[in-house]
């Protein structure tokens, strides 16, 4: 399906990638965590990530690394090099709907891990240690939404992949009518 569904939308983020890098009013690359998360084998370096003629390229190849969050501190050492790109802290949507254009890798192996996610970020009003957090005492669970998440791994007999989703959460107070 071409555009959104029927309803009266508002665009509010178009990102065409006509420069030569990200624009740095809507994306910063590195990921939200330095640590290696999932037993991963990539790190995120930002030098993987390419702009040109409207198309933003995320490199991976077979090369030690050492995974770079979005604030630039490197975590430990990985075996293979991605890149990985976000919008946290220049562009928090409520609601909405969101669209990309996205060819999957050729290659199905080990450090491939291509995906579209949405991941918590409750806004500028909260503190940092809230503000992108998963889990908090008092303001529920804040847990990614995946557009799409391609694991080699999970191709089945058919050659089709199962489909991986994730959750809507609340952004609230934790309370008996809000359990988040």
């Amino acid at each position: 399906m071409a555009g959104p569904p029927p309803g009266d939308w508002k665009l509010v983020l178009d990102d065409e990638f006509d420069g030569d890098r990200l624009n740095p009013k809507i994306w910063a690359p590195g990921y939200t965590f330095h640590d290696v998360i999932n037993n991963e084998l990539q790190g995120f370096v930002p030098e993987n990530i390419t702009v040109a003629n409207g198309v933003c390229i995320i490199k991976v190849g077979q090369r030690d690394c050492r995974n770079t969050d979005r604030n630039g501190y490197q975590g430990p050492a990985q075996k293979f090099a991605s890149g990985v790109f976000t919008s946290y802290g220049k562009f928090t949507p409520t609601y909405g709907y969101f669209e990309a254009r996205i060819r999957m890798p050729k290659a199905r192996g080990a450090g491939i891990w291509p995906a579209f996610w949405m991941l918590p970020d409750r806004g500028k009003d909260y503190p940092d240690k809230i503000r992108g957090s998963y889990r908090t005492k008092d303001y529920g669970t804040g847990i990614e939404i995946d557009i799409f998440e391609l694991m080699p791994w999970w191709k089945r007999l058919d050659g089709r992949f199962p489909i991986h989703v994730g959750c809507i959460w609340s952004y609230g107070k934790v309370t008996p009518k809000d359990p988040a």
